[in-house]
């Protein structure tokens, strides 16, 4: 925690004044209100842009206005806690500071180095980025750019998190002959050529292989990891998935359900903070039900789950 204090002035006085004895009294330390205290909040964003010179309406959240939330937080009292820090929270019940807060990227786009990141080290605060490893591996020229592995590589050695949003499962299948479709993740696809839906063992040597293969990469290019996240893609999942998933050994999952974080949650809960347009101030809105030390006993509060950037306007928990 990063406390400030108000350092008294003394008075001046000549030399030839020798009945001034004693210092002036020191003001007293300046510290964070305490707003919520053995729970973490975790935001997620996704793309960010720099800030449009010729008038055009961003597409979405700008520079300003993430560098407006950064410091809305920095002055609100709210304490950016690592990655690791939230892991052995959960894990091991390690304490956490008052007031903690953790920022997650979804999806790896190159902004989050152009952008988020230049403005993260302006405040002296870290974040993590869920990558999806196929858009890092090909080159799609009508997609927004992503991240790089030297990029990933260079965030990594200066205290971001780089961790697994699947190899090639952020997208949508058919999951019947109607061609209905649905997220990949947690639903068993319609094989066309076979004319059925895949079965319970092809389903999971699917999921286990790529979320297998997206942790060897990340292995490749970045180095061992100690634990290993998967953030959902849509925020979708069901029972099925994370069984499936905890083959592979990952430590705890990421939806997009608004809410506080306990000890002992493996499925963390994560506000949306990145829409186009969202101010600093706005941010502190959504925030503020939070800060009522003992009101919320409950892993995540409904009343202030708001709507997620994209398609996808409800929690997904599957087929």
């Amino acid at each position: 925690m990063i406390m400030s204090s108000l350092k008294g002035t003394p008075h001046a006085h000549s030399a030839a004044d020798p009945a001034v004895t004693q210092k002036p009294a020191a003001e007293p330390l300046l510290s964070k209100p305490v707003l919520y205290k053995n729970q973490v909040l975790v935001l997620f964003y996704h793309n960010l842009q720099a800030d449009p010179t010729d008038g055009s309406k961003p597409e979405a959240l700008t520079a300003s206005l993430f560098r407006d939330q950064m410091k809305n937080l920095k002055d609100g009292g709210y304490n950016v806690i690592t990655m690791e820090q939230l892991v052995n929270f959960e894990l091991n019940n390690k304490p956490v500071p008052a007031n903690s807060v953790v920022i997650t990227f979804d999806d790896g786009y190159e902004s989050f180095y152009n952008v988020a990141y230049p403005i993260l080290k302006e405040f002296g605060m870290t974040a993590s980025v869920f990558i999806i490893g196929f858009s890092s591996d090909v080159f799609d020229p009508n997609a927004l750019p992503h991240l790089s592995w030297d990029e990933m590589r260079e965030l990594k050695e200066n205290g971001m998190g780089i961790y697994n949003h699947t190899y090639n499962m952020h997208r949508e299948v058919a999951i019947n002959a109607k061609g209905t479709l649905q997220p990949a993740l947690p639903n068993n696809i319609f094989l066309t050529n076979k004319k059925r839906v895949e079965t319970a063992k092809e389903y999971d040597k699917r999921l286990i292989s790529d979320l297998t293969f997206m942790e060897k990469r990340l292995d490749e290019e970045l180095g061992e990891s100690p634990f290993r996240l998967l953030a959902f893609p849509y925020g979708a999942y069901n029972d099925k998935a994370i069984k499936a998933a905890d083959q592979v050994g990952f430590s705890l999952y990421f939806n997009i359900k608004s809410g506080f974080n306990v000890p002992g949650q493996r499925v963390i809960n994560r506000i949306n903070a990145g829409d186009a347009g969202f101010t600093g101030k706005q941010l502190m809105k959504i925030l503020k039900p939070y800060n009522q030390p003992g009101l919320f006993g409950k892993s995540y509060v409904e009343a202030v789950e708001i709507s997620v950037t994209g398609v996808y306007k409800k929690i997904w928990q599957g087929a």
